[in-house]
């Protein structure tokens, strides 16, 4: 995404609130794919390390979304992280 790029040639690295915010906002124009690769291939692989809303935000996506078993999976994955689930 573009933002990203803007951020990062002004010398600002996107933390957790800021990919919690694009996770959301692509989720409510039904992007939930694009979401998705923001997660699991920016976050997880090259950090920041998703927190509890992050978790939260994208299963509340998902769910919305039509994507039911792919949210149980990540809900799942949320309580095997320790994480305890808030409502977003």
């Amino acid at each position: 995404m573009q933002i990203f790029e803007d951020m990062r040639s002004k010398g600002l690295t996107p933390n957790a609130i800021t990919y919690t915010c694009l996770i959301d906002g692509l989720c409510k124009v039904g992007r939930v794919a694009t979401a998705q690769e923001f997660f699991f291939l920016k976050m997880q692989a090259q950090g920041p390390s998703p927190n509890v809303y992050t978790y939260s935000t994208l299963v509340n996506g998902l769910f919305t979304n039509g994507s039911y078993a792919e949210a149980m999976r990540l809900f799942e994955e949320l309580e095997n992280r320790g994480l305890k689930p808030n409502i977003v």
